[in-house]
This record gives structure tokens, C-alpha cells and sequence, in this order.
């Protein structure tokens, strides 16, 4: 995901923490009824269910709260150009 905003420029999910947290939810997607084997809408063309949290909403919540700058690729906004004017 890349969101560019006018203080920070571009935010960028680091890959090794979109991966790790990947990883970790599909281990907690196992075994749950989502994921039994079952076809259902939120299964991608591979089977696999990357839409639904496996745990308490307010867990989600608690966890996502705080931002975590060492997670993501921060690239500074770039400088305004100076506004001068122009005769001719």
C-alpha cells in the first residue's frame, strides 16, 4: 500500500512486515470454519481467505492503533517550489 500524505510524502509497508503479518494470520486463519475446506466468497482463485481477521474485533483494534515506524519505508514530503514571480 502507498499512501502519500502532504507531512510524510509516501508511506510504504516495509515487505518483510506485510509478510510476517501475512504469515501470522494465515497461521491463525488454520482450523478456523473460514478456512475448512469450504468454497465461500472470501476465498481468492487459490482457496486461500485474506479478508476476514481470525480473532476479537477489539483485538484488531488494539493492535493497529499505534503506528509502528519501523514497519514501513517513510520518504519525506518533497520541498515546495519557491513561488516567484515572472515579468517579461
Amino acid at each position: 500500500m502507498l499512501e502519500r500524505t502532504p507531512q510524510h510524502g509516501i508511506v510504504e509497508v516495509r515487505p518483510e512486515a506485510e509478510a510476517a503479518f501475512t504469515a501470522e494470520i494465515d497461521r491463525r486463519m488454520a482450523g478456523t470454519a473460514w478456512s475448512s475446506g469450504c468454497m465461500s466468497w472470501y476465498q481468492d482463485a487459490t482457496g486461500r481467505n485474506p479478508t476476514i481477521w481470525p480473532d476479537w474485533t477489539w483485538r484488531f483494534r488494539r493492535r493497529t492503533r499505534a503506528f509502528e515506524p519501523a514497519k514501513f519505508t517513510l520518504t519525506p514530503a518533497p520541498r515546495a517550489a519557491s513561488a516567484e514571480t515572472v515579468t517579461a
